[in-house]
């Protein structure tokens, strides 16, 4: 605006407004006021436009009360924006996952029925003819151990399971032995539960705790392995809250936070989704996951707990 205005005044010193004729003089005024109206006119769009982002900017301090600037508000917004791109990645590979197994699971029990009715056909031959019953055995031993690594996969698939269902530590217990008996056994751990533990009910999805209990079984059974004996992992219940503790290494200070991101590991070949994706689930049925203060064994200590009104409006904020 001051150039416009230094080039009119340069412009009307030149003039020579003696000679000029009275319409003539009043057009050249007007071509000048016009210049100057419109070099007015487009930093004043201009001063508004910046003025309506200025308002538009949310100005927030840091805990020190700085005021953080957009450039580290950007790169806030890209890392989530990264981190939004990983976990739904992580949620498709899941998804995808899971209807493979769904389909396997049901191709599987149709096979399973043929060879349990030609077993059945079987067992008249064997009645006849004695000399086939080792055989029969073997095959009955054999198709018994696998029909029932079958059913544990029935309190896993949610579509079994469309409303709420009453099932207590007892019921878990059971599930995990039978899942986990040949690894415990090779590995000489003892896997415990307490009373406490067997007598607590949850009224909720087994589908939704289930596989919590395998991932945090299954965890502990790779760090104990290899620890000094006696090994055990035991499963508890005090106030209301689910304690699941082993006798491992226990998770360094520097872990106990970024133990449950999305990606995290420590262990050789694994993959960091684990807790991160039995702390969503827990969540989505009103729990929450977490580890406890360590404890003079060394081992971890995770936590089961009902999260509360006041809890749950701290997430969602």
């Amino acid at each position: 605006m001051e150039a416009a205005i230094g080039e009119v005044k340069s412009e009307l010193a030149r003039l020579d407004l003696s000679g000029l004729e009275p319409a003539l003089l009043v057009e050249t005024r007007h071509s000048l006021e016009t210049r100057l109206e419109a070099v007015a006119q487009r930093n004043l769009e201009a001063l508004q436009s910046i003025g309506d982002d200025l308002r538009s900017l949310h100005w927030s301090r840091d805990e020190d009360g700085h005021f953080i600037g957009m450039g580290a508000m950007n790169e806030s917004i890209q890392e989530e924006l990264l981190s939004s791109r990983e976990r739904a990645e992580a949620d498709l590979e899941l998804t995808q996952l899971g209807m493979a197994i769904n389909v396997v699971n049901h191709e599987f029990e149709s096979s399973i029925k043929t060879v349990r009715n030609n077993l059945r056909r079987l067992k008249s031959w064997v009645d006849i003819n004695q000399e086939l019953l080792p055989l029969y055995n073997g095959l009955r031993h054999a198709f018994d151990h696998i029909d029932g690594y079958l059913s544990l996969f029935t309190p896993l698939q949610r579509r079994l399971y469309r409303t709420e269902i009453e099932f207590s530590g007892g019921d878990i217990a059971k599930f995990l032995h039978d899942l986990f008996d040949p690894r415990l056994t090779r590995h000489s751990i003892d896997l415990k539960a307490t009373d406490a533990f067997l007598r607590f009910t949850i009224m909720s999805y087994p589908s939704s705790f289930y596989p919590v209990f395998v991932n945090l079984i299954d965890n502990a059974i790779f760090w104990v392995k290899d620890r000094p004996l006696p090994r055990h992992i035991q499963l508890d219940s005090r106030d209301g809250a689910i304690l699941i503790s082993d006798s491992g290494p226990g998770i360094p200070d520097r872990d106990r936070d970024p133990v449950f991101e999305l990606g995290f590991t420590r262990k050789p070949s694994g993959r960091g989704l684990g807790l991160y994706i039995s702390r969503e689930s827990l969540r989505k049925v009103g729990y929450n996951l977490s580890l406890a203060p360590r404890i003079e064994s060394g081992g971890a200590v995770f936590l089961i707990t009902p999260i509360r009104g006041d809890e749950e409006a701290g997430q969602s904020e």
